[in-house]
């Protein structure tokens, strides 16, 4: 049985407004560490296209319609869904999780693809970029400069020829 014989307990009480003030915190936090894993997401991608050597962003199919040759996007009960990098969300680990999808054949009846899946979170200020469901993880300085993805970039490039090789046809 609790005896009150003082009030000023409850001067050292959690109200609602503490927890709704520490919600807001909460919020406003992810927020920014989701705006700064979309930011970096969107460098990642340019570096690659850009270590691509492509002459033109996009290729023609049968029909002439374009098509670029990188796109973003998540696996969806086994399916490739291409997203922008704005519709993909934090998991519970506040990692962003995607797959980056290239195109290896461009001729007009072409479309082949590869998909290599990149995982970006934060941890003491630095991205931590797994890539290839583990097959290679980084660590990139959060301030690394212009073109910090270089090396993210040229694992991408080489999972995607890994998939493309087979030791039975040698």
């Amino acid at each position: 049985m609790f005896i009150q014989t003082d009030k000023s307990w409850r001067n050292n009480l959690i109200t609602y407004k503490d927890i709704n003030l520490a919600y807001s915190e909460l919020i406003a936090k992810q927020s920014k560490r989701l705006n700064d894993l979309r930011n970096a997401s969107n460098e990642l991608i340019f570096d690659y296209e850009r270590s691509l050597g492509l002459e033109r962003n996009v290729w023609e199919d049968l029909h002439g319609n374009e098509r670029e040759y990188t796109t973003f996007g998540v696996i969806e009960n086994d399916k490739f869904i291409e997203k922008s990098i704005h519709q993909i969300k934090m998991d519970t680990n506040f990692s962003l999780s995607y797959s980056i999808k290239t195109v290896v054949n461009d001729t007009p009846l072409g479309g082949d693809h590869v998909l290599i899946s990149v995982s970006i979170r934060i941890e003491d200020n630095n991205f931590i970029i797994d890539v290839g469901n583990g097959a290679a993880q980084f660590i990139i300085s959060h301030d690394g400069g212009k073109g910090k993805f270089g090396e993210v970039s040229e694992s991408i490039k080489a999972l995607v020829i890994s998939s493309l090789t087979s030791k039975h046809l040698n």
